[in-house]
């Protein structure tokens, strides 16, 4: 990770550890660590640098993945718009998903958190303070993720499958915390394991961090019966308002399904 001692000696010498442009209705946000990623991207989206798709689950998503100067990246792009009324004030109060992505991470990265997958560029095409199409450039991690360990690919099977992988996944998530960071989407694909232990992949800042963070710990308790320590009392707070919620909602599905079973 050498763009990070880069970042590091750019910062301590005053400059801003993100760079920010404008070029009509995109804004451009970039590492500052010495590399020309706008470049780079702009060659890629004029159909000079060629990358192999990857799979994305998603009919508004393009993922890549881009080997150039004896390095591999991710490129994404994505213009699936959240028309949420709870999101769209999320985004004009404290930043669109892919600003804070690019934020947080540098934000991480200078605190010496390497857990989380590097982010480089976001470009983003707005209108009203909210983003109709976002490329990102990304670093691509190598190694295989934990949904190699399924044996039989259902989920019924994946606390036996993960078991010995569960204490270090809320490991992982208790460090990328702790780097003010968090996946929003937990899930065996998100963890990679590389020679340095569990990194965790293509976060999802959609929402407040502590929001972010608890539905970590939501979504570990839910499907693996663990959850990472929540640190400060706020996150705890939180913590218990979602689960007392997640418990109601099951509670009403419960009525309505046995309702319904006695028509």
């Amino acid at each position: 990770m050498d763009y990070l001692s880069n970042l590091h000696d750019n910062v301590r010498a005053g400059q801003p550890a993100v760079f920010k442009s404008r070029q009509g209705e995109w804004r451009i946000e970039w590492l500052n660590d010495g590399y020309d990623y706008p470049a780079l991207l702009d060659k890629f989206r004029q159909g000079q640098l060629k990358g192999r798709p990857l799979s994305t689950g998603s009919n508004f998503r393009e993922v890549y993945c881009l080997e150039h100067d004896g390095r591999k990246f991710i490129v994404k792009r994505d213009w699936e718009i959240d028309r949420r009324a709870e999101k769209v004030i999320w985004d004009l109060v404290g930043g669109t998903p892919y600003h804070r992505l690019i934020k947080f991470t540098a934000r991480a990265a200078l605190k010496g958190s390497t857990i989380a997958q590097g982010v480089y560029l976001v470009a983003e095409k707005m209108a009203w303070g909210r983003c109709l199409e976002a490329w990102l450039v990304a670093e691509y991690v190598e190694g295989e993720s934990l949904i190699q360990e399924f044996k039989d690919g259902r989920p019924s099977k994946v606390v036996d499958d993960l078991g010995q992988y569960i204490s270090v996944m809320n490991e992982t998530l208790e460090k990328l915390h702790d780097g003010g960071l968090a996946s929003n989407d937990v899930h065996p694909g998100q963890f990679i394991k590389t020679d340095q232990g569990l990194r965790v992949i293509d976060l999802s800042l959609d929402g407040p961090m502590i929001v972010c963070q608890v539905n970590d710990a939501l979504t570990m308790m839910h499907f693996f019966g663990f959850r990472p320590p929540l640190g400060n009392p706020w996150r705890r707070a939180v913590y218990e308002i979602f689960a007392l919620r997640r418990r109601f909602k099951n509670f009403y599905r419960s009525l309505r399904s046995s309702a319904s079973g006695k028509h």
